[in-house]
């Protein structure tokens, strides 16, 4: 009887009904402490943020602005620094404090780039529940509260394939196509593997426009197109002029330029099956993943003791990706997005699992939980007792996953 005045109450039943600016304030106010928390003390201060702080301490002793000048590693530009060095100029905030408050930014925007495309599929009840277990992954707050510039790759992807996707169905798909091509074009300033999204993107209309056959979403790609290529112009010429200085990075963290012998293996054969037999361990059945000798490159992206999803967490997940895969005419932008990330990030790349690489395709695993989620709830939607029970179950993950990423604070190694 009580359970059923919980569920039936008008309070609930307005914040589920269609107020998505309620439920999006919430899942920000939820969001925003285990960020804030501790933040300029944990993590300690790790390798990349020295050199980002130096890039900025260059920027104002230079004045140079400029936002399609390279990193100090040259495979992103200097427009990934812009939110911090807005925080640092107009409000005097320290330096490294303003490259994790940004991260903090980037990660609520993400969020709610998630929890549009999973009500894409689902309804507003499970969408919420999935982008709060996805908010408080030990994983993803990780990348929440450090000055790594790869959250902002995943967020503005996000975005990108969220309106790529809404300007393929209904209305104003000219104004979705403006803004997919707006974001993309910002996710290609920053971190590379945010390219996975982009050409996401660029699939999601190609693909829909043949299922559809609709032409209308030939001419949402074509201004897509046009609005990604002439924001991106900047920093694509300084791709073409400067193209040893750009893929440097990644010719250092590929596999087919390591030095050898790689995790005690000298041939190509057995160091790609090691990569492949490494990645599928980790990030589809979530094993831990220690290398040999416990030769890693992850201690500061993730801790070693523990798979990279939450315990509870998996069997949902494993379910739901044999959803996506059965379902793959609905849910092909993930399963690209998946496989593909997997490819470049972690099998062509040293030392998998990479949490950095690999951070792309953590919102596709919480996309496949919220099928598994999506099931249950159809299943025993007669009783009131699923959504509680699923309410219960994803308050505790989250909470669980947020005291052991403070735990984990407790002995990183960064």
């Amino acid at each position: 009887m009580i359970l059923n005045k919980i569920v039936n109450s008008v309070a609930v039943k307005k914040l589920f009904r269609n107020d998505i600016l309620i439920i999006s304030l919430l899942l920000v106010l939820l969001s925003l402490p285990p960020r804030l928390f501790m933040l300029r003390e944990l993590p300690p201060v790790i390798v990349d943020e020295p050199a980002y702080l130096r890039d900025i301490d260059k920027i104002l002793q230079t004045n140079q602005y400029y936002f399609a000048l390279p990193q100090w590693d040259g495979s992103q530009a200097f427009l990934d620094y812009y939110p911090a060095l807005f925080m640092i100029i107009f409000f005097h905030i320290d330096g490294l404090l303003a490259i994790r408050f940004s991260s903090v930014l980037y990660s609520i925007l993400g969020i709610l780039f998630f929890f549009f495309l999973a009500r894409i599929y689902t309804n507003n009840k499970i969408a919420f529940l999935v982008s709060l277990l996805f908010s408080s992954s030990y994983y993803y707050l990780q990348f929440s509260r450090v000055g790594w510039n790869v959250i902002h790759a995943l967020s503005l992807g996000l975005g990108a394939l969220l309106f790529a996707i809404l300007a393929t169905r209904g209305k104003h798909q000219i104004f979705f196509s403006v803004m997919a091509g707006v974001l993309a074009s910002l996710c290609f300033y920053t971190y590379r593997s945010g390219e996975i999204y982009i050409a996401c993107c660029f699939l999601v209309f190609i693909i829909e426009a043949i299922l559809q056959k609709n032409k209308k979403i030939i001419y949402s790609l074509v201004v897509f197109s046009l609005v990604f290529f002439e924001l991106s112009i900047p920093w694509l010429f300084f791709i073409i002029q400067n193209w040893d200085v750009y893929t440097l990075r990644n010719d250092v963290v590929s596999i087919f330029h390591t030095n050898l012998p790689y995790m005690n293996l000298t041939a190509q054969s057995d160091i790609l099956f090691y990569q492949v037999l490494t990645t599928i361990n980790s990030w589809i059945f979530m094993l831990p993943v220690f290398g040999n000798n416990g030769h890693v490159e992850n201690p500061r992206y993730l801790p070693l003791i523990v798979p990279l999803l939450s315990l509870p967490l998996i069997p949902l997940y494993l379910f739901g990706l044999y959803g996506m895969i059965r379902s793959i005419k609905i849910y092909y932008p993930y399963i690209f997005i998946f496989v593909f990330g997997l490819i470049f990030s972690q099998i062509f790349t040293v030392f998998p699992p990479n949490g950095a690489r690999g951070l792309i395709v953590l919102p596709i695993i919480y996309l496949a939980i919220t099928i598994s989620m999506l099931h249950v709830f159809k299943k025993f939607k007669s009783t009131n007792f699923a959504f509680f029970a699923l309410c219960v179950f994803s308050c505790l993950v989250s909470f669980a996953d947020i005291i052991f990423y403070f735990y984990w604070m407790s002995w990183i190694t960064v």
